[in-house]
């Protein structure tokens, strides 16, 4: 049964020609020859990592295991839930008899992925308010977790998927030139490490040039020290929602990772640092439609003004002393500090 679920090629139809093995031409026509070459891409990622684990898939319960294996690198890495949900809709189209119709079940995968779904919910499109991004660092600063304020605010800058956030090496922050910039660069994605963008770019650039933190530049030279092969965050992302989830309670205020990518377009947006063509080259968007959304500038305004008063002032004082707070010139306010 291994070498049956190596060769998936052998299972693998050829969009609309009807020639998949024991399928039908309408049975293969029920999805784009696009899709199934992004499912047999994602199904030949787990065979690949279940030999990596040296797992034989000899029975429903070892291919249930390494999907839930290959579900906590992915989530481990920063992936975004709709990719473990893609992989489990793959290996369901290309081996049928796990779908829900067939006689083969995963239910550990099917739990796996419930958990996936409660610690990072899918994607929001609701941008969070730069107020409480800016207290969500404080209140890591105050917890003593300087490194993960960062994590929040260089993707905040820089409009990183939490995956692209979390690969970064020491060597993918690049020092400003005098004559040529003034601030740090991000390089996303690099050759070196053999990575690519969701859109298949390598060294793809970023500038570190928000107006409203002009100052990071003094916390990224002491991030950079040390070996360029060094990852640049010394956490885990499972660690990381673990402490954004105890701030986001302790401020009375929910923010998930994948909202920084949202939240500082339509920052820079709101307060007319950046047009709409250039929020698509920095976020790295194909589509223009998918950058229209930011001129709503309204929308993160009634965000924050839907938020109860308290919440609101915290905020606020977190906001107003943010350098202070993550450069360390101020010690970080008590959860019951006066605003």
């Amino acid at each position: 049964m291994w070498a049956w679920y190596k060769k998936l090629s052998l299972r693998f139809p050829k969009g609309g020609s009807g020639d998949w093995p024991g399928s039908t031409l309408l049975e293969t026509a029920s999805v784009t020859e696009p899709v199934w070459e992004v499912y047999r891409n994602l199904c030949n990622n787990i065979v690949e990592f279940a030999e990596e684990e040296g797992s034989r898939l000899n029975s429903d319960e070892d291919v249930d295991m390494i999907m839930v294996k290959w579900f906590h690198r992915e989530f481990e890495q920063g992936e975004d839930l709709s990719k473990g949900e893609k992989a489990f809709a793959a290996w369901q189209a290309i081996f049928p008899e796990f779908s829900k119709f067939g006689k083969r079940k995963l239910p550990r995968s099917h739990r796996a992925l419930k958990g996936w779904r409660k610690l990072a919910p899918p994607r929001s499109r609701k941008p969070s308010p730069f107020q409480v991004v800016a207290a969500h660092a404080v209140r890591l600063a105050a917890r003593g977790k300087h490194h993960m304020a960062l994590w929040v605010l260089v993707g905040f800058i820089a409009y990183l998927r939490p995956s692209e956030n979390m690969k970064l090496k020491k060597r993918d922050l690049v020092k400003p030139r005098q004559g040529v910039t003034q601030f740090w660069g991000l390089l996303l994605c690099s050759s070196d490490s053999h990575l690519q963008s969701k859109n298949g770019a390598s060294d793809e650039s970023v500038m570190m040039d928000n107006k409203s933190i002009e100052w990071i530049g003094d916390a990224l030279a002491a991030l950079a020290e040390g070996k360029g092969s060094e990852a640049l965050w010394p956490f885990t992302y499972p660690e990381l929602t673990a402490e954004l989830r105890a701030c986001s309670k302790d401020l009375g205020v929910k923010m998930v990772p994948y909202q920084l990518r949202h939240a500082g377009p339509s920052w820079d947006r709101t307060k007319n640092f950046r047009s709409l063509a250039d929020i698509q080259k920095r976020g790295r968007w194909k589509s223009f439609k998918s950058v229209t959304r930011y001129e709503k500038a309204t929308l993160i305004l009634s965000e924050f003004d839907r938020l109860p008063k308290a919440v609101r002032q915290r905020c606020d004082l977190c906001t107003r002393h943010l350098k202070d707070y993550i450069l360390g010139t101020m010690n970080p306010p008590g959860l019951n500090a006066a605003c």
